[in-house]
């Protein structure tokens, strides 16, 4: 019904004048004192999108018009004009003559199907059937519609607007996400199902648990979730840095464990600053060191049954704790050749360190660029600081060869003598926002002594930062 609606929004606002009013009377129930009918719109949407929906797309002209307010808030709002200003930029492609076409067939060609059911379960049941004709159903869409049909009438209104709230405000993807990790903290298992499979069954008991779900286990959890991924924690400053790190790693299995923490024993600030360090440096451990998923997914669920047991996270028992070997293989991997998978993240990490854990960029690019080229020019000043080949080599790779730039690696500028790199590359006539690249400006030669000092230096402050020779 909304996108027809649409439609035949875009029909109207393209259409000659004298198909106007044929058109508008789709959208919109003219007055008819007697039958006491106002000038109405035929379709209301939810009660927080309806006077948007309105204004930008079911009044005459709005699709036409460079009038531009108000503007959309929130994902269903943009999608709705987007929809719409698709439907009528796809319309202005047609002859007058085929939109004529159109806007004849659309009305009386097409018609609207009604499926009743006589209960609710039925009801649900038709619902995913339906939808495997069109468009797919998300996961959630599909639990959603098993948990309303559970809940009591009562109630249910409150609890969908709620859910819809929640689903909004973090978006579809980090939604989806989140039901992901409510599973996983709940069954203390990565689901090998598909979650609309095994959700309703394994976290709420079969249905037995739906009716308060969305107000006691869904709303809480959306709202430390986004405090994790998207937001901060605002009054615990020290935890900005390390989840500004967590955010970097290259996948989410971390944030079940974090959020399980917060739950049972987030109320302490200082206990969820050193849970949030401990927690950066294993993921970090196994990120540099290439983990596999099924073994890094089994380690934080280790973790998480840590937490559900209140087991002392700080004894060295803990899988929490980094053994030993963790910490040596670790710091070997930091030491040696990196892998540009990882080297952008703990760069960062390393930038925030350099600068107390203050700095927070805004660019849209941030890449990582070898000072020392990894094939320098023939008879270029490079080949006199690095005369041997394997001495280039061993400290192409290495972490202290490495700076951070604010756009797109400049493929041109790779070969350039330093000097020539380092004041028009690197500081582009810009003031560097990135200390570990402000300290390679500053630096008047780049040779072997240098780097060995710089390597020594970064290590030194990722092992200071993550214990890794306590």
């Amino acid at each position: 019904l909304t996108t027809l609606t649409m439609l035949y929004c875009a029909l109207r606002d393209a259409m000659p004048q004298e198909w106007f009013q044929s058109l508008n009377a789709r959208v919109w129930q003219e007055a008819d004192p007697a039958a006491g009918l106002s000038p109405v719109e035929r379709l209301t949407i939810r009660e927080e999108d309806v006077n948007f929906f309105r204004a930008r797309v079911q009044e005459p002209g709005s699709l036409s018009s460079d009038f531009k307010t108000p503007q959309p808030k929130g994902e269903t709002q943009e999608r709705l004009l987007g929809n719409a200003t698709k439907l009528f930029e796809a319309v202005g492609e047609l002859t007058v003559e085929h939109r004529k076409i159109l806007a004849n067939y659309l009305t009386t060609k097409c018609y609207l199907v009604v499926v009743a059911t006589a209960d609710t379960s039925s009801a649900v049941r038709i619902f995913g059937i339906l939808h495997t004709r069109g468009l797919e159903l998300s996961p959630t869409d599909i639990i959603k519609s098993e948990v309303a049909g559970k809940i009591g009438s009562a109630n249910r209104a409150t609890q969908m607007k709620l859910w819809q709230e929640i689903e909004e405000g973090l978006g579809s993807d980090h939604f989806r996400l989140l039901f992901s990790h409510i599973y996983t903290i709940k069954t203390k298992e990565r689901s090998r199902k598909s979650l609309e499979d095994v959700f309703v069954r394994d976290v709420l008991d079969g249905g037995r648990n739906c009716e308060s779900f969305v107000s006691d286990m869904l709303a809480p959890s959306a709202d430390t979730f986004e405090k994790l991924v998207a937001t901060e924690f605002s009054d615990v400053d020290e935890a900005t840095p390390v989840l500004r790190s967590l955010r970097l790693v290259d996948n989410s299995d971390w944030i079940p464990p974090a959020l399980h923490f917060v739950e049972r024993r987030g109320d302490s600030p200082d206990q969820l600053v050193e849970f949030l360090q401990y927690l950066e440096r294993l993921a970090y451990c196994m990120f540099v060191t290439g983990v596999f998923r099924d073994r890094r997914v089994r380690r934080y669920i280790e973790v998480l049954n840590e937490i559900a047991n209140n087991v002392d996270l700080k004894s060295h028992k803990s899988r929490i704790q980094l053994s030993t070997d963790e910490k040596s293989q670790m710091l070997d991997y930091l030491r040696g050749n990196i892998n540009m998978k990882w080297a952008r993240p703990v760069l960062l990490r390393l930038d925030g360190l350099c600068s107390d854990g203050v700095a927070q960029y805004q660019h849209n690019v941030i890449s990582v660029e070898h000072v020392l080229p990894q094939t320098p020019r023939e008879g270029s000043g490079w080949l006199t600081w690095f005369p041997e080949e394997t001495t280039r080599e061993n400290w192409t790779w290495k972490l202290a060869n490495l700076v951070l730039l604010p756009r797109k690696k400049n493929s041109e500028a790779n070969n350039r003598e330093f000097d020539d790199k380092k004041h028009t590359y690197f500081g582009s006539g810009r003031s560097v926002s990135f200390e570990l690249t402000k300290r390679v400006i500053n630096e008047s030669e780049w040779t072997p002594e240098v780097l060995k000092r710089r390597q020594k230096d970064l290590v030194g402050m990722l092992a200071k930062e993550w214990r890794l020779e306590d």
